[in-house]
């Protein structure tokens, strides 16, 4: 199994204009944590209920994925899903493998 969750295992929660802050993301497959390279591609796909709103290219420090808030400032206050695309074409691996990870923008 794979999943997507925060680095501290806490809930999303971000407020409508906190453009400055990162929030840390980690992968985990079979319960362990994955360490990315700075040459992989790594993209946060966002939904809200009804489809697929928008993808955002990520980073990772070693095992701590990146993702900067000012990269969601277009987004409106309310729930969202996340999934991270690792690699390319027929090569991609999706965390989490089965439903989404919950983001909170208040």
């Amino acid at each position: 199994m794979r999943y997507l969750t925060t680095y501290l295992d806490d809930e999303i929660n971000f407020k409508f204009g906190n453009n400055g802050s990162i929030i840390e993301l980690k992968a985990v497959d079979d319960h362990a944590v994955m360490s990315f390279s700075n040459e992989e591609k790594l993209l946060i796909r966002i939904k809200n209920e009804e489809s697929y709103i928008k993808t955002v290219p990520v980073t990772a420090e070693r095992k701590i994925i990146q993702l900067p808030t000012k990269l969601l400032k277009d987004l409106t206050v309310g729930q969202y899903d996340v999934e991270l695309w690792q690699g390319e074409g027929d090569d991609q691996i999706i965390y989490p493998d089965e439903g989404f990870l919950r983001v909170n923008h208040h």
